[in-house]
């Protein structure tokens, strides 16, 4: 029961809630789990279905929890593992040191790599694919300037060079990094998700099973009902941009004509939007594009890199843009292909 909430993407909390809400009628009415419910599986299926047609945020959602914490730690760990390619890049070159900026190169390349992969994920679910694609394009742009400034200014102030083993420390600094902002930076999801646990281990009500409700609204604002509406199509990523403003638009309409709410006429929104069918390949395919733009965009860095270097392969920035054009292609390949 517990293995088939894991694999249906239920959120943890609501999943032990769940479960100690049948442990809960277990000791009440001293009867087993099997005589209460049947079988485990289709018990768990059944929950999973009623959670998304009343639309309760019972479900993982990596895209619209993403935010300012996962991206700190994330380009701090990024980093360290970039900092650790740059000494073999070095070595391929059959140098022992390098310029004292490539010491800052691998943090701002680890930020950089984590955060237009971040924004994409949670503007697509958001404000749609189209957005999502450009603004992390714009990530990787204005980052890839700014690095190349950095390295000139830095590059123009000082020859300094130092052992390749320095990148060591830095990695580790990195790690160090990642370690403290994971303790210091409150996980509010995760709090969230215990304080609902804690809740349902204090005492559960026998006539339903708690998770956590979705967004609150008013449900005779029509503009709440709406914003929830849409969310919850495009985070789904099985509907495209026309499709989801052809819903929005139907909505809207149906709603004007009867005078009503639509929160009368169609119910909770998140789980009308939920009833409604999409296609399921297109988020594999949309993620697919979105790797193929991201392939393209790191190609075309890595040509000019080399070109403004003249193929100077001294430069480890070159053999990073190499190994990301190569994860950027099959990771749009994987998605593609599904």
């Amino acid at each position: 029961m517990a293995q088939f909430f894991l694999t249906d993407g239920v959120r943890f909390s609501a999943g032990v809630n769940a479960l100690t809400h049948v442990a809960h009628e277990v000791g009440e009415t001293g009867r087993s789990a099997q005589e209460l419910h049947g079988d485990a599986t289709a018990w768990a299926q059944t929950q999973v279905q009623q959670w998304q047609e009343t639309g309760a945020d019972a479900f993982v959602s990596p895209a619209a929890d993403a935010n300012l914490r996962h991206f700190l730690i994330y380009g701090a760990v990024a980093s360290c593992v970039i900092a650790l390619l740059f000494i073999p890049g070095t070595w391929l070159n059959g140098s022992a040191s390098t310029h004292i900026s490539f010491l800052i190169t691998p943090v701002m390349m680890g930020f950089i790599t984590v955060g237009f992969s971040l924004i994409f994920q949670r503007l697509n679910a958001t404000r749609g694919f189209g957005i999502g694609v450009a603004a992390a394009v714009g990530v990787i742009v204005v980052g890839a300037v700014l690095t190349a400034l950095m390295l000139f200014q830095l590059q123009k102030l000082t020859a300094t060079t130092v052992s390749v083993w320095w990148l060591v420390p830095v990695a580790i600094a990195c790690v160090a990094l990642a370690w403290v902002l994971d303790r210091v930076l409150p996980d509010q999801q995760h709090q969230r998700e215990l304080a609902l646990i804690n809740t349902s281990a204090e005492g559960i009500t026998k006539t339903a099973v708690p998770v956590e409700k979705s967004s609150a609204f008013d449900p005779n604002d029509a503009r709440a009902w709406e914003t929830l509406f849409t969310g919850e199509l495009r985070s789904s990523g099985h509907f495209s941009e026309t499709r989801v403003q052809q819903e929005v638009t139907r909505t809207r309409e149906q709603s004007e004509e009867a005078h009503r709410h639509p929160y009368e006429l169609f119910g909770h929104p998140v789980a009308y939007a939920r009833s409604l069918h999409g296609n399921p390949q297109l988020k594999s395919k949309r993620t697919g594009i979105f790797f193929t733009v991201i392939c393209a965009l790191w190609a075309s860095l890595l040509v000019y890199g080399g070109m403004r270097r003249a193929w100077d392969w001294s430069t480890p920035e070159l053999y990073l843009y190499l190994v990301l054009v190569v994860l950027s292609a099959w990771r749009a390949v994987s998605y593609l292909r599904k």
